[in-house]
């Protein structure tokens, strides 16, 4: 399908010259004398168009694709300059929007940027921008991520630049094709770059397990729990053993999803539709005593695909500001997506080239941070460091850091880390410690001894997973991503403990300057501190230097060596 903004026509011929690429059909919208019109095209073989909304900014064709399930919304947009037209474009949009049969994508030049950094050289209408977002947030629809370059639009002389045409869909749409992208393509003949949307799916290898805690509410769960872990293995070391004995309890819930919890959102599809079966049956007579039982035992399925799905749904979300319980499904579903599409990495730019191919990127990630992690120096230079007047730890102290850990002291630790904190490469999330904390606790505790003994950690029971968190809204390279660290399940009990030992001393032996990151202390104390300095000079009219120390990424840069 291809969309054109601004055609200038007010009338579009009948044989319209396609070049021989597609046996097509098209809509048009008439343009107002001089400017606007739109045109859109497709290809009748595989898209076949049931009707068309036409508007003077908008063209819609509504449709169905081979081989996709429903009705398929593909609006072209093309948004007016003045405030008015466009917040009567949204109002009408937002009709659309509200027929949720059919699955939506909005594309276009839409005249309008999200904010400033959609910007260059050029001024932003705050007001304006407020209303395009407001018209994306009540609809819920995904941004699609675009690559190949920042902007879409360049002024006449070439030094103002915007990003005004984009691709906006509804999470259905979305997830008809999972895999979807969007890239700019080269600017030749106008003034805008024009946009593509495909399916840019790749072949990154299989995602890695996750437990989902929805699944804590299947009865026989804790069965497989207990039978899969007392399978015997054969490492020695307590860290190898517990590591060994979740990746049995992995293999078996596997196994075990697969046969008894199955796909929920295909059931609850199935569940649906035998509820909608029953009370259109009610709509033509009255039930019988044993068809009322069955009405009831349906919807009672239904409501409890319902809950799981939205627990399912909350727990990718991660949206911690809901109270726990609260079932609003499609709002988690639609955040879950929007954090899905995000966080992709399924493209990058590197020197103005668009790397798309899965062996390509992994390369360049690999070889970015195993230079950006390496080591730099050989020798440690801390004879150069002035020890004198270091706070020390008291006596008591520093023997509350060395005693042995006990179970009260571990199963504290474990009540205190938060919940729906994403997984290491076990896949294991704190809530299944909690919840099978009497199955797993003996092996869990062993290791707390054996490395109380030990000092050390062995090889592969503290692998984690490196994720990379977008800094910006549209990210090419890897220096638009915040690198992360997942850790498993044991390591992260163990750093929780002795964070919680370290929680109680550490206030002694830090100075008061560090107002961030200590227990009692707020880290807005600094800025109120600078602010009041600043205030301080200029009304006593004294001269002064104030120094900004930059430790970007110091927290993954610093060398054990020097440490």
């Amino acid at each position: 399908m291809l969309g054109i903004q601004e055609t200038k026509l007010n009338a579009v011929h009948e044989r319209l010259d396609l070049r021989g690429t597609l046996d097509g059909d098209f809509s048009f919208v008439e343009a107002t004398g001089n400017s606007g019109g739109l045109l859109t095209v497709w290809n009748k073989n595989t898209f076949h168009c049931d009707f068309v909304i036409k508007e003077d900014n908008f063209l819609a064709v509504i449709g169905k694709w081979d081989k996709i399930e429903g009705l398929v919304g593909c609006v072209n947009v093309y948004g007016p300059n003045d405030v008015k037209g466009r917040q009567s474009l949204w109002s009408k949009l937002d009709l659309l929007c509200d027929k949720e049969e059919i699955n939506w994508v909005f594309f276009g030049d839409f005249n309008k940027v999200h904010g400033k950094h959609e910007r260059l050289n050029s001024e932003t209408n705050s007001k304006g921008a407020k209303q395009f977002n407001n018209f994306i947030h009540r609809n819920g629809l995904i941004d699609i991520r675009m690559g190949g370059s920042k902007f879409t639009r360049v002024s006449d002389n070439g030094v103002k630049f915007s990003k005004l045409d984009r691709f906006l869909t509804t999470p259905s749409f979305e997830k008809l094709w999972r895999n979807i992208g969007a890239k700019v393509l080269e600017r030749k003949w106008s003034d805008h770059a024009p946009i593509i949307i495909y399916d840019m799916w790749r072949d990154f290898g299989p995602p890695p397990f996750k437990f989902f805690d929805v699944w804590l509410l299947e009865k026989n769960l804790e069965d497989v729990v207990a039978g899969s872990w007392q399978v015997e293995v054969k490492s020695s070391r307590p860290d190898c053993i517990f590591r060994d004995k979740l990746k049995n309890v992995k293999l078996a819930i596997k196994e075990w999803r697969k046969e008894k919890v199955g796909d929920i959102d295909s059931s609850l599809r199935m569940a649906k539709q035998e509820v909608d079966r029953w009370e259109s049956a009610c709509d033509v007579s009255s039930l019988g005593e044993a068809d009322r039982l069955q009405q009831l035992d349906a919807r009672r399925k239904w409501l409890d695909l319902e809950v799981k799905s939205a627990a399912m749904a909350r727990q990718k979300s991660k949206v911690k500001w809901i109270k726990e319980g609260d079932e609003n499904s499609k709002f988690f579903h639609r955040v879950s997506k929007f954090r899905e599409h995000k966080n992709a990495l399924a493209s990058l730019t590197i020197d103005r080239t668009w790397l798309e191919e899965p062996d390509e990127i992994k390369r360049y990630v690999a070889d970015f941070f195993r230079k950006k992690f390496a080591k730099t120096q050989t020798h440690t230079p801390s004879n150069k460091l002035n020890m004198r007047g270091l706070k020390r730890l008291s006596e008591d102290g520093a023997i509350s850091l060395e005693e042995r850990f006990t179970e009260e002291e571990v199963w504290s630790a474990i009540k205190e880390c938060g919940r729906n904190k994403s997984p290491g490469p076990d896949g294991f999330t704190i809530e299944f410690v909690k919840k099978f904390w009497n199955i797993i606790k003996y092996d869990l505790l062993r290791f707390f001894d054996w490395f109380w003994e030990e000092g050390n950690i062995s090889g592969g029971c503290n692998a984690s997973f490196l994720t990379l968190i977008p800094k910006s809204e549209n990210p090419f390279g890897l220096n638009d991503f915040r690198p992360i660290s997942l850790i498993g399940i044991l390591y992260k009990i163990l750093l929780k403990v002795l964070a919680e030992r370290l929680k109680r001393v550490i206030g002694g032996v830090i100075s008061y300057e560090q107002s961030a990151f200590i227990k009692g202390r707020c880290i807005l104390d600094g800025v109120l501190i600078a602010n009041e300095t600043v205030d301080f000079l200029k009304k006593s009219k004294r001269k002064g230097a104030i120094l900004k120390v930059d430790f970007e990424k110091a927290y993954d840069s610093l060398e054990w060596s020097f440490l």
